[in-house]
């Protein structure tokens, strides 16, 4: 009997191989810019790091009992402008230079916002939608979407923290919504 030789398979790329290259590739990119800018955040809140006074904390956890958190939450004080935001699920970085130009109501109303949004789980779902959005990169209806839901997020604080409040304190959270998108969000213009 004639002996069968195995030759070797040509190895040569399909259109689904490089489809499957390109949607990896893409995933990579995206999902490291995302890794990359939050690591950025981390390192740039880190520096000039000052303790929250006695008087921020005391009222920090009177709002947290207030609205019922449990959560332990961080918080990272620093003397620049910016508005205050929650950074990860136990992090909520406070600039100190926005806050001295508010009123004690004021401050109260950014703060309740910001932990709210801890209460709700919000920069967990923050960080599953840039997930989603390394995966899906390709598809502009899933980068829409995580924008309305991040929209949604921010309309849902707000509509919880005034929930109760008279005309005047709406008009009042209103004026320091758009005071603090007037700063600059982590050295970022909003």
């Amino acid at each position: 009997p004639a002996a069968h030789t195995v030759e070797p398979a040509e190895r040569t790329l399909t259109v689904q191989n490089i489809l499957m290259i390109v949607w990896l590739s893409g995933a990579a990119v995206t999902g490291g810019w995302f890794l990359l800018c939050y690591m950025r955040y981390l390192r740039k809140i880190r520096r000039k790091v000052e303790r929250p006074s006695a008087a921020l904390t005391e009222m920090l956890e009177r709002i947290k009992n207030e609205i019922g958190m449990r959560f332990r939450v961080r918080v990272v004080c620093q003397p620049v402008y910016g508005t205050p935001a929650v950074i990860s699920p136990a992090l909520l970085w406070i600039p100190l230079g926005a806050l001295a130009g508010m009123g004690e109501a004021q401050t109260e109303d950014a703060l309740r916002h910001e932990l709210m949004h801890v209460k709700r789980l919000d920069p967990v779902v923050n960080m599953l939608l840039a997930a989603i959005c390394a995966v899906y990169w390709f598809h502009p209806a899933v980068w829409v979407a995580a924008h309305w839901m991040r929209q949604d997020m921010e309309a849902t604080c707000d509509a919880q923290v005034t929930k109760r409040y008279s005309m005047e304190q709406k008009r009042r959270y209103a004026s320091l919504l758009v005071d603090l998108y007037a700063q600059p969000a982590l050295g970022v213009p909003i």
